[in-house]
């Protein structure tokens, strides 16, 4: 199912959406930012080690536990 939405994400990336009003003519691309969840989901959606056993608290920080 994950790899369906990244597919999707990931097209509407590289293509964009065209929207037409009456006045002007859009072209719209996206781009995901943000991703949020708990460590498990997190870890999984992007790919990282699943183990909790590792040196630091977080995958973007670099203080020892």
């Amino acid at each position: 199912m994950l790899k369906n939405l990244l597919d999707e994400i990931n097209y509407l990336k590289k293509s964009s959406i065209q929207i037409k009003t009456k006045n002007r003519h859009f072209q719209i691309y996206f781009v995901l930012r943000l991703v949020l969840g708990d460590n498990l989901g997190i870890n999984t959606i992007l790919e990282f080690n699943k183990s909790f056993s590792a040196k630091y608290f977080f995958y973007f920080c670099k203080a020892h536990k």
